[in-house]
């Protein structure tokens, strides 16, 4: 393929996190797909975090990372951010109504719109990778719309239902978040879905989506022994909310029950604990059969073959990048059946147990724990799906053909 300049649009540079959030996986598998396929990427960095005060500024190669055998230079852009505060009621309202972006997400204003299409307009590139949300925003100003691929994660206006607060307000935020977001689908040459469902959806309105699974390097798992006893296993940072509300739920509705039918069974939690719940973590600690690990960098240390994975998310959003990790390591999953119904490779009885109720779920975990068999076709099963559907390699063409249809 001959070698093209694209630009890599993103508002976080989470692969250059220590601790690696589940968007890190996502920015890692996107960055080494589009590498294999031959481009060579420009990075942007939006910093949304800081404003300028007067005008957007470019910092060029603030920053430097290292992925893959290659040096990557950033240009990190800040944008200016326009104020709200001094709008009158009713002008507020005008605003929400009819320019509900500019309103919800102020730095996405004519003033950035002007700046960045100069800045881009400089650059020779064949489309821009607009990686998540802020970023998919930004792109979908720059005037050749139809070069644009929005990398989709998870639809805001969905999360707004976790917020804590309720009324009026959350519902007019939540319609005006879906409304922002809807638009937004429209308004690029296409979208890359990390959910199954969330690409149905979008082709079922005319939006040309592509469900691309979060993707990670092919491994030899045949060093790593299985346990003489399986553990339970639950992989992911408690600070983020499907994580978080699925593992404190088996705690409270399903754990002491499977305690009772295996007394010695061990749970291992991978990952940092709640900065938010300190329910959550008094029950973590406070408890003989639990482990915390914490963040570990390298997995190869707390993984096992054939130990039972759980998934106790009951909704469908996040687990998606974590998913993959459970099947690479030959791991047993046991999840609720609406949070992995993203994932259109989980089939139940074939490379997982799904269930739809708490009892079903306590009952699927004592029976794989006590069926060697059972847990010995799972896991197979499982990285044979790893290897089919979840390497850098088993994406390529399907992205190669996706990119050339629509740019």
């Amino acid at each position: 393929m001959i070698s093209k300049k694209i630009l890599y649009l993103t508002t976080d540079l989470l692969f250059l996190n220590t601790v690696k959030a589940g968007g890190s996986a996502v920015q890692e598998s996107h960055l080494s797909i589009l590498m294999k396929l031959g481009y060579q990427i420009k990075v942007v960095l939006i910093n949304c975090e800081k404003f300028s005060n007067s005008a957007p500024k470019l910092f060029k190669d603030t920053q430097t990372f290292f992925y893959n055998g290659v040096y990557f230079s950033v240009d990190e852009v800040q944008l200016y951010r326009t104020d709200n505060s001094e709008l009158s009621f009713l002008e507020r309202i005008s605003k929400m109504i009819f320019n509900p972006t500019d309103y919800y997400y102020n730095f996405v204003n004519k003033v950035n719109y002007s700046f960045l299409d100069a800045y881009f307009n400089k650059m020779e590139f064949s489309f821009i990778w607009a990686q998540w949300f802020y970023a998919g925003l930004l792109a979908a100003s720059h005037k050749e719309k139809q070069k644009v691929f929005y990398v989709h994660h998870d639809w805001q206006y969905k999360l707004v239902d976790f917020k804590k607060e309720k009324g009026l307000k959350t519902k007019i935020l939540k319609f005006s978040k879906k409304r922002i977001e809807e638009k937004l689908t429209r308004d690029v040459a296409a979208v890359v879905c990390v959910s199954s469902t969330d690409a149905y959806y979008l082709n079922a309105k005319g939006i040309n989506s592509l469900y691309l699974t979060t993707t990670y390097n092919k491994t030899n798992i045949e060093l790593l022994k299985p346990k003489e006893k399986p553990s339970l296993v639950h992989l992911g940072s408690l600070n983020a909310t499907a994580n978080r509300v699925g593992l404190k739920n088996f705690i409270l509705n399903s754990w002491e029950d499977v305690k009772k039918e295996i007394p010695d069974i061990c749970l291992e939690i991978v990952g940092e604990l709640s900065v938010e719940d300190q329910e959550l973590t008094a029950l973590l600690q406070n408890d003989k059969n639990i482990i915390l690990h914490k963040f570990v960098e390298n997995l190869n240390t707390v993984l096992r073959p054939l130990d039972i994975h759980i998934i106790p998310w009951d909704k469908d959003t996040g687990t998606r990048t974590r998913l993959a990790l459970t099947l690479q390591y030959k791991q047993c999953l046991v999840a609720r059946k609406e949070g992995v119904a993203n994932a259109k490779e989980i089939v139940q009885n074939v490379n997982a147990l799904l269930s739809d109720s708490w009892p079903s779920y306590t009952n699927d975990i004592v029976n794989l724990y006590n069926n060697r068999t059972l847990r010995d076709t799972i896991a197979a099963n499982s990285f044979k799906t790893y290897t089919e559907n979840f390497t850098h390699e088993s994406q390529l063409k399907n992205v190669a053909s996706f990119i050339k249809e629509n740019s």
